[in-house]
């Protein structure tokens, strides 16, 4: 299962094929009530599975529009044979007032009850707070009343009266972000990042769920990434919390350290005992064990986070999966120990 975050200019037809097909075709929802003015600027997710051969003409569409749901037969014609097909999508609306609307989720039946719309529910709801990072931002969805219990076990509140929506009881739901701190809210989910706001958002979190270590193997420590004070100064609250809690840093272009201001690098000569930097060898490089450009941090064993490129900050995290998390650090401790040495440059920072 694929969730990521699209736009309505990149993903527009499987957006529309899912919707129409649902809230069209099966709710019978008005057209001009389905497509508006916020689908243009609307942050949308979109789940793919890999690929299906569905040989069962009739297939059933269930879906749910801001806590609505439909469950119908559908005859098609149409099966499930693309190498990604799209099942599942949301949107994220930011309003004038800052607060983010979670709605038009649309779940496939067929894919009902494998947990997919809480994943996708989850990764909206940490794009929610990507996009507002360092703030926390007010988010909500309006909840069909029988579908309160639903996005209760999702840790949304109701709030305020009933209200109908096309002559349906809604209410408006909040999501309470106290459970953002708490990384089992996301067990074993691949979440995506693609700015630094996102980046900063999980190493954040992940941090703040570490104990005694983080490991990090980076290109060049981006500035955009690692040059953060909100990410510095919670890296320093982490050293300082536990005697034996430390950072160790592989990098592998070291020649821009220290040339200019770098958070990371003054915290390092503070606390030298805590923080130490080397340089990844070059014999290493010509191996093929390591990738220019890909960065990975660990947590512990709270989980990691991976740049495909750290150039364009396009990557993910991923919240306690033990053997995830065991693989990332166990190719950590092999470079740290076997293919890292004092650099000159560096030696001078301290």
């Amino acid at each position: 299962m694929i969730i990521q975050s699209v736009t309505w200019q990149t993903h527009r037809d499987e957006l529309i094929r899912i919707r129409h097909s649902v809230f069209i075709d099966e709710q019978g929802i008005d057209p001009t009530e389905e497509w508006d003015e916020y689908d243009a600027t609307a942050l949308h997710i979109l789940v793919t599975l890999p690929q299906l051969d569905d040989a069962n003409p009739y297939e059933k569409s269930h879906v749910q529009r801001n806590g609505e749901s439909a469950l119908t037969n559908q005859n098609t014609n149409n099966h499930h044979t693309m190498a990604n097909s799209a099942v599942a999508c949301a949107r994220l609306v930011i309003h004038k007032n800052g607060e983010i609307q979670i709605g038009r989720v649309a779940v496939l039946a067929l894919y009902r009850h494998k947990g997919i719309g809480a994943a996708m529910l989850k990764h909206a709801i940490m794009a929610a707070w990507q996009y507002s990072y360092p703030n926390t931002p007010t988010l909500y969805l309006n909840a069909q009343n029988h579908l309160i219990a639903l996005y209760q076990k999702l840790h949304f509140t109701p709030e305020g009266l009933t209200f109908l929506d096309a002559g349906i009881p809604h209410t408006r739901m909040q999501f309470s972000h106290k459970d953002l701190n708490n990384t089992a809210f996301f067990n074993k989910q691949s979440l995506q990042i693609n700015t630094p706001n996102a980046f900063a958002c999980l190493a954040r979190l992940l941090t703040q769920q570490a104990v005694r270590h983080i490991n990090i193997i980076s290109h060049t420590l981006a500035p955009a990434l690692y040059h953060q004070p909100e990410l510095c100064n919670v890296l320093s609250q982490f050293v300082r919390s536990h005697r034996q809690a430390h950072i160790h840093i592989a990098v592998i272009n070291t020649r821009q350290l220290g040339l200019k201001k770098h958070l990371l690098i003054e915290l390092a000569q503070r606390i030298p005992s805590k923080i130490r930097i080397q340089k990844i060898k070059k014999s290493l490089l010509d191996t093929g064990n390591i990738t220019t450009y890909q960065d990975s941090l660990v947590f512990d064993t709270s989980g990691f986070i991976t740049l495909t490129n750290s150039q364009t900050h396009q990557g993910f995290g991923i919240f306690n999966h033990q053997v995830q998390v065991k693989q990332a650090q166990n190719h950590f401790d092999y470079i740290w120990q076997s293919h890292c040495e004092p650099e000159p440059n560096l030696r001078q920072l301290y």
